[in-house]
């Protein structure tokens, strides 16, 4: 009976242990698991548990490993939000066990003793069985009340909870070793079943620590999330103003062009009545130069972008580098017209200053480009780059993600040669 009880506690509970924790930080990181990835990580749990059979130790450990590197590799999903969960879901599983381990050390002792061995196998099954209920029902707590979200930009240090986290899951360890290891229960130790209580409070204490970190680590993602929209509203706020005084300076001057238009019709049709078509065509000239300055080269079908990338391409002129457009943008469309300034604006901004740092004798270009497939809009920013440059993800590129995100779609940079490509999707 007890090398039956041994067995079903190094083997069948601790690979059930093993799968729970998997589902649980499968559901945690929002994606779709395929049967076969069950099967292959209890394969996987099976050969842990029979080279590392009496080192829970090692057996947690290895067990976190794989789990953030199918999370990163396999997954896709951030290392914060990884290494976030694998923690949790091993921190939490073995706090619950050690829970109704305390509970069975103080009850063990009050039932009569018994040579078959049926009542330590029935506390074993029993036990275990209340420690995997424990176990998820602590996971639907987390899941339901403490689980991040795919929007939140998780960026804050992972030492926020990764240090408290680790404390708690070795400290759970140490109570299982060095307080349980070296000692049987029995009937008559009083001073045990003292032990067994205060470990159960601190154990349960963990288990609300546990809870208290993700919570605080919830909010701290939320503030930060909170404060990169104050950052955009900023930004949008800006544009807006940039755009209103452009608009502005452009209305006063094609005023001033149409105010002026019938006196210059005027000259024109004195000079050629005199006879002197020379200065005609040269006064004529003189207009179509004003008419030009005051037309926009940029026509994406939107008037609030066509002002801002006239703006920006001619201030990369300005600095000597060839600049093209050939962006069309869908109307009517659901993207803002902010949210449009904050991708192209970062954009060329970002592209004018790699094409600065080539130098001025340099051939530099900026070409911006987009097209309409279905309900996708497909934004392209290409510039010369130098291919030895180390990539930098500032607030710029991090504005552009995050509008991104806001429509469902992605950025992605791209250096081919020694171009440098942004190129940002999103659904229209």
């Amino acid at each position: 009976m007890t090398v039956f009880t041994n067995f079903f506690n190094t083997y069948i509970d601790a690979i059930a242990e093993m799968i729970f924790m998997f589902h649980f930080f499968t559901k945690c990181l929002l994606t779709k698991i395929k049967p076969s990835h069950y099967f292959v990580y209890t394969i996987i749990s099976i050969v842990i548990l029979f080279l590392f059979k009496d080192q829970r130790l090692f057996q947690y450990l290895l067990c976190a490993a794989i789990l953030t590197a199918a999370g990163i590799f396999i997954y896709r999903a951030t290392y914060m939000r990884v290494i976030l969960y694998s923690a949790a879901a091993i921190s939490a599983m073995q706090l619950c066990y050690g829970v109704i381990g305390s509970l069975s050390g103080i009850i063990f002792p009050l039932i009569p003793a018994d040579e078959t061995g049926i009542t330590s196998l029935a506390f074993a099954v029993g036990g275990n069985a209340l420690s995997l209920s424990l176990s998820v029902l602590c996971y639907h707590i987390i899941l339901k009340y403490f689980a991040l979200d795919k929007t939140i930009n998780e960026q804050c240090n992972i030492l926020i909870l990764l240090i408290p986290a680790l404390t708690i899951l070795f400290a759970g360890q140490y109570i299982n070793f060095a307080v349980y290891g070296n000692f049987t229960i029995t009937s008559e130790s009083n001073f045990f079943e003292k032990k067994h209580f205060f470990m159960l409070i601190i154990q349960l204490l963990g288990i609300c620590s546990l809870f208290c970190i993700m919570f605080v680590y919830k909010k701290i993602l939320g503030n930060v999330r909170i404060n990169t929209k104050i950052l955009l509203l900023e930004q949008e706020t800006g544009y807006l103003r940039q755009y209103v005084s452009e608009a502005k300076d452009c209305y006063e001057k094609t005023s001033s062009f149409r105010h002026d238009i019938k006196n210059h019709m005027e000259i024109i049709r004195n000079l050629i009545l005199k006879g002197d078509t020379e200065k005609a065509l040269l006064y004529m000239a003189d207009i179509e130069e004003i008419e030009t300055d005051i037309t926009m080269t940029c026509h994406t079908n939107n008037p609030v972008t066509d002002i801002l990338l006239e703006n920006k391409l001619s201030l990369a002129k300005n600095f000597g580098i060839n600049s093209s457009c050939s962006l069309s943008l869908p109307h009517p469309c659901k993207i803002s017209d902010m949210d449009f300034c904050i991708i192209l604006s970062n954009a060329v901004d970002n592209a004018i200053n790699a094409c600065r740092l080539l130098g001025k004798d340099a051939d530099t270009f900026i070409n911006v480009s987009g097209n309409i497939q279905g309900d996708f809009l497909l934004i392209e920013v290409r510039n010369s780059f130098q291919n030895n440059s180390e990539i930098k993800e500032g607030i710029g590129l991090k504005n552009i993600r995050t509008v991104a995100e806001k429509y469902n779609g992605c950025a992605n940079i791209e250096i081919l040669n020694d171009e440098f490509i942004l190129s940002v999707l999103l659904v229209c």
